[in-house]
């Protein structure tokens, strides 16, 4: 009973100290959050010094209306103004995204330059479609509006052309549906006439992280090309065509009124003042960097106590096999070497990117936790053999890692063959033997004798 005693009260240490190192894991988890928060600031920062993230919207011909209307029952003539909304037939746009970084400090940020051309038409039909009491209207001037979510990243050179002229470029959509955005005087007299009226948008843009098209025209067809080749296509419509490469990508897009409803989002924005659907019914990629070194910090650490877990469950099994005591210190130092390496890990990631930062926090860790149980082990070979243990478990902790998709199904099948693998070495171990501590290599400085009674 004695000697089960003392078997179990090593078992709970070991779990003891499993528990005590949740303390700096959970410190360098807030640290890891930290640095993140630190360079989305900085990120930002630079963003708000040039562009954001933009949205185009529209184009879309605006047009203003008083009508007059006479109320018998107080017999007096009334104002009413309105505005009628024109969508465009087609919608097409062509554009290059000339992606380059900007740094502040160790931080930096995606910014584009995006020059791009946007071609399509307008069906306007005779007297804007108001087909009774047309002399009780009165048209002001209507205007062709294209929504810009951050208009500081419009360049000098953008041009607007309507029906084969070119138009002066307005500040401003005068539309808060649209939000902010340029636009463009048109005669009302000669649009009133009804008619097919082409225009070509040239626009010069500068935004950061992401740009997105709305649907806006009946038939809509967007071909981007870009030299960045870590897209993320987003939005309520992927491109029908993607060629995503080493020096860039191209992806098209292609969709209609049938597919997007811009026309009844439009309405509800307009009467219902929910403009949630319009607003947020776009496409488009986001510039993402594939090898964020905090998200994959954050991802390795959640496996730290699966990490620490299995070395020590390895330790355990020498004790057990090799009839070698382990101090719980021994124990604590390894632990805490285990740890240390996602605070080297970050740190250094920071600085010479994840993958080189991974594999010199690893072999540094791998190096010293080596030579520290080779000494405790007093074996140079069981030293050997714990090491390539360790270093197959760094291997798979990066495997993980670069598997988000697979990383479950891989970690459960990992955690599987430990356990196999451990039920196999010990099966014909008789537990009630080796219930008592082993014995110590009294060479060990910290070696504590034992008496066994057989």
């Amino acid at each position: 009973m004695h000697m089960q005693r003392q078997l179990a009260f090593k078992i709970i240490t070991i779990l003891l100290l499993i528990g005590l190192l949740l303390i700096p894991i959970t410190m360098i988890y807030g640290l890891i959050n930290e640095r993140m928060s630190l360079r989305n600031k900085v990120v930002n920062e630079i963003a708000q010094s040039s562009a954001l993230s933009q949205t185009i919207t529209g184009p879309l011909i605006i047009v203003p209306y008083t009508k007059t209307y006479y109320v018998n029952n107080d017999k007096q003539y009334h104002q009413q103004r309105g505005t009628l909304y024109f969508f465009p037939e087609s919608f097409n746009l062509t554009g290059d995204l000339n992606v380059e970084k900007r740094k502040r400090g160790i931080y930096e940020a995606r910014l584009y330059q995006l020059n791009n051309e946007i071609t399509g038409n307008f069906k306007i039909p005779e007297n804007f479609g108001i087909e009774s009491n047309l002399e009780n209207y009165q048209f002001e001037q209507p205007i062709i509006a294209v929504g810009i979510s951050d208009i500081r990243g419009i360049s000098n050179n953008s041009k607007f052309i309507f029906n084969k002229q070119t138009l002066a470029i307005n500040p401003g959509t005068e539309n808060s549906k649209l939000g902010s955005g340029i636009n463009g005087k048109l005669d009302s007299t000669s649009l009133q006439k009804g008619g097919d009226y082409s225009y070509a948008i040239q626009l010069s843009l500068q935004g950061t992280s992401s740009f997105n098209v709305s649907p806006i025209g009946k038939e809509t067809n967007v071909t981007l090309t870009s030299n960045w080749p870590h897209p993320s296509f987003d939005g309520n419509f992927l491109p029908i065509k993607r060629d995503v490469a080493k020096k860039g990508f191209t992806a098209d897009w292609q969709t209609n009124f049938f597919a997007s409803d811009m026309e009844s989002k439009f309405k509800d924005c307009l009467v219902k003042n929910n403009c949630h659907q319009f607003s947020n019914n776009n496409f488009g990629v986001s510039l993402i960097d594939p090898v964020d070194q905090y998200l994959k910090s954050s991802r390795a650490i959640k496996y730290a106590i699966l990490f620490i877990g299995l070395t020590f469950f390895g330790f355990f099994l020498f004790e057990i096999i090799k009839r070698l005591a382990i101090h719980p210190i021994q124990y604590s130092f390894v632990g805490i070497s285990l740890a240390l390496f996602f605070l080297l890990l970050l740190s250094l990631s920071e600085h010479i990117g994840f993958a080189l930062a991974y594999l010199c926090s690893a072999i540094s860790c791998i190096a010293v936790i080596g030579f520290y149980v080779t000494s405790i082990l007093n074996n140079i070979k069981q030293g050997l053999i714990f090491t390539v243990s360790l270093t197959l478990l760094y291997i798979m902790l990066y495997v993980l890692l670069n598997a988000e998709d697979y990383s479950l199904i891989m970690g459960t099948i990992l955690v599987f063959s430990i356990l196999s693998i451990a039920m196999i070495i010990t099966r014909n171990l008789d537990w009630y033997k080796v219930a008592s501590l082993p014995k110590v290599n009294k060479t060990h400085p910290l070696a504590k004798e034992e008496t066994i009674n057989d």
